[in-house]
């Protein structure tokens, strides 16, 4: 997906040509830069506060968990071993394969 898309989808504020995003960072820096201290430090802590109560901070350490105990695990080994032996596409056509099961 290109920027101009996931800005046009509202996936992202903004798209920018190559080369161009540091000016378009400080752009978007001087503007926040305008408002008072106090007003973004009681948004940033507002912000912080709904993103804790719809669970982020638990949901990103819930990840971190499911992930370390996922690249660990016995079974996850046959797999990458598998990708090694006939690369993902194979190794994707294995596990989906009556071979596997």
């Amino acid at each position: 997906m290109s920027g101009a898309e996931a800005a046009s989808l509202g996936w992202a504020n903004h798209a920018v040509s190559a080369g161009t995003a540091l000016d378009k960072a400080l752009e978007i820096a001087a503007g926040i830069s305008k408002m008072p201290l106090e007003l973004l430090r009681m948004k940033k802590l507002a912000l912080n506060r709904v993103m804790d109560q719809q669970g982020f901070r638990d949901s990103i350490l819930m990840g971190a968990e499911w992930d370390a105990l996922a690249h660990t695990s016995a079974s996850t080994h046959v797999m990458t071993d598998m990708i090694k032996e006939r690369g993902l596409k194979g190794a994707i056509a294995w596990f989906n394969s009556e071979e596997n099961h």
